[in-house]
């Protein structure tokens, strides 16, 4: 009201559809009172349900991935080339906060390396030490540099295992791991390596990622693929090693190439198109509809997809299509006057040609039949 003529967006708002369901909305108000040919606000809105439900998966999907990397005991933190903490895990954070005077200086958006030369300067050898195993990662001298180090504390010497390794397939970030390793050091007097913990939860989540009958996969920037499932041999013929590297456009239909490259271009410049489908060519040659789930990820630039075959439902919708065309046509071709009536009001839903003509009447349809033929409720015929 107090902006005449801006359009203002309105928050997304749940409607009760006439099909007795909830059906989400979002549009644009725009104060035209002062315009006399409207003088109303004007409402511009559209149905966005598919995409609010696409969102709370998409939400529920995140916020189980981080509930996983907070539930970890190792401090975990992101680093890139420059030395700036991308991101940490809450356990990360409360060992920051329990082992330091200024806890904010290890927290996201400070700067590590600043962090370890300052320790440096105070004569701390792991900081150096550290330091310079973050760089030979970087520099690709060593694919992960490890160091085991004690942790004197006033009741204790716990002992923790640094671990740094790349990130990314860019390789431009390393993950830095710390874990307490102390229970083994006494136990076992040695190390257990944070690098084959890594790949057994790697293979954990592999073995999940591969046990998806649809197909899990990421995109970047260029439409190559970088990771597939294996979903994909069965759903495609392609194995992961084919596909990997390949451009994900030399699977689409050709008849539905330019609907895929502009829904592509929308996704990676920050338009929200979660859910769309298209036609994939399988190896033998024969055409595969497909339903997709997207989400770009700007910071990796990747698009994180999955795919779902719907060859089944497109032949299951054909084959109701097939048959509705088929009662239509026995229906208007049937030589007995029929008509089809709904509900306790006696609504006509359906009447064919021979009714009709029967009748002499042609607007039935949505109509009541005291409404439409009241002659036959005055004789009582009806």
């Amino acid at each position: 009201m107090d902006n005449p003529g801006v359009p203002v967006k309105g928050d997304a708002t749940r409607i009760w559809h006439k099909q007795k369901s909830w059906r989400w909305i979002e549009g644009i108000l725009t104060n035209m009172l002062d315009d006399p040919s409207i003088n109303g606000i004007v409402d511009n809105f559209r149905d966005v349900t598919e995409r609010k439900h696409a969102e709370q998966l998409l939400i529920e999907s995140e916020q189980f991935n981080k509930g996983i990397l907070a539930s970890l005991r190792s401090h975990i933190a992101v680093i890139n080339k420059s030395g700036t903490i991308i991101s940490v895990n809450k356990a990360w954070e409360d060992f920051a906060k329990a082992n330091k005077d200024e806890p904010d200086r290890v927290s996201t958006g400070s700067n590590y390396y600043e962090v370890c030369e300052k320790s440096m300067a105070n004569g701390d050898d792991l900081a150096g030490k550290t330091l310079a195993g973050i760089k030979s990662v970087f520099n690709k001298e060593v694919k992960t540099f490890h160091l085991d180090y004690p942790c004197h504390s006033p009741s204790e010497q716990r002992w923790f295992a640094l671990y740094v390794s790349p990130f990314g397939e860019d390789d431009t970030k390393v993950v830095i791991s710390h874990q307490n390793i102390t229970e083994r050091i006494k136990a076992e007097n040695k190390v257990i390596s944070t690098s084959a913990e890594l790949q057994t939860a790697h293979s954990e989540l592999k073995k999940i990622f591969d046990s998806s009958l649809d197909v899990i996969c990421t995109i970047n920037a260029d439409g190559e693929f970088v990771n597939v499932s294996t979903a994909s041999q069965n759903l495609w013929s392609y194995s992961p090693e084919e596909l990997v590297g390949s451009k994900f456009m030399n699977l689409v239909y050709h008849k539905d190439a330019d609907v895929t490259s502009k829904a592509a271009e929308k996704i990676v410049s920050g338009v929200q198109v979660p859910i769309f489908e298209n036609r994939f060519v399988h190896k033998s040659g024969r055409v595969v509809p497909i339903l997709w789930s997207v989400k770009w990820d700007e910071k990796l630039r990747l698009m994180f997809r999955i795919a779902k075959d719907v060859t089944e439902k497109k032949r299951l919708e054909k084959a109701i299509e097939t048959e509705r065309d088929q009662f239509m046509d026995i229906f208007s071709k049937a030589p007995s006057v029929i008509g089809m009536l709904k509900g306790a009001d006696h609504v006509f839903e359906m009447a064919n040609p021979l009714y009709l003509k029967f009748i002499g009447k042609k607007d039935l349809i949505g109509r009541t039949v005291s409404a439409a033929l009241p002659e036959m409720i005055e004789t009582r015929v009806y």
